[in-house]
């Protein structure tokens, strides 16, 4: 005996409503109409910011280091590689604290 889906001429029958499939439809063509939309607002964001504005998602970066630092890694760097002595080192590295 066949399932009961309910009193009616369709007993025994699965039916759907041609309005259900509708409505399925249209729900579909708007989540692709916003997805569509987002998308082209999010492009439309990128383009109309500044040049050279960084992106609120991605900052610009870690600050740049203070001249002094800057000078006294330069100084340790050729420390290193034997292009001065200990004394001219120290008494670079000295000026450079003062």
């Amino acid at each position: 005996m066949p399932a009961d889906f309910g009193p009616g001429p369709h007993r025994g029958r699965r039916f759907h409503h041609p309005g259900l499939v509708i409505i399925g439809l249209l729900l579909l063509a708007a989540v692709i109409m916003l997805a569509i939309l987002l998308y082209r607002t999010g492009r439309r964001s990128v383009a109309a910011r500044p040049e050279g504005m960084p992106s609120p998602a991605h900052p610009a970066g870690p600050p740049p280091p203070s001249p002094a630092l800057a000078a006294e890694a330069i100084l340790s760097a050729r420390f290193a590689r034997g292009e001065i002595s200990v004394e001219e080192f120290t008494a670079a590295r000295d000026a450079l604290r003062s």
